[in-house]
């Protein structure tokens, strides 16, 4: 609920912010380093059990990362400028699907590679990835 909550509200920021500056670069950037901070506050907070500020949290993990879309696409569009509005949504739709394919796929890997079946550890994957 934070996390489509934040989604929300960081879509309708980013997308009047960018209507008036037209700064796409600088806040992809903005975004992408603030995605990595709450990501790791994420992984710090988790095993602590602090549910308000977990609420925090998932609130600006929405905000920042369910906003990239609409920022790509409003770049997309602009970059794409002589072709027409759709052209540049489905460009960015197919990409990030055979990525997300393939990042699925190496993942998968990865984890039937390691040996995190046979650890006497029970969040398993979880803590063989960070290994």
């Amino acid at each position: 609920m934070f996390v489509i909550v934040g989604g929300i509200i960081g879509s309708i920021f980013f997308g009047f912010y960018l209507e008036h500056t037209k700064k796409f670069v600088p806040v992809l950037r903005l975004i992408s380093f603030f995605s990595v901070v709450v990501t790791v506050l994420c992984c710090l907070i988790i095993d602590k059990h602090w549910l308000v500020m977990m609420g925090f949290v998932l609130f600006f993990f929405g905000f920042l990362l369910l906003s990239i879309p609409i920022v790509c696409f409003d770049l997309g569009v602009k970059q794409l400028h002589p072709l027409g509005e759709s052209y540049s949504p489905t460009l960015l739709s197919i990409v990030s699907g055979v990525g997300s394919f393939i990042m699925t796929e190496i993942c998968s890997l990865i984890i039937e590679g390691s040996d995190w079946q046979h650890t006497k550890d029970t969040r398993g994957a979880y803590e063989s990835v960070y290994i």
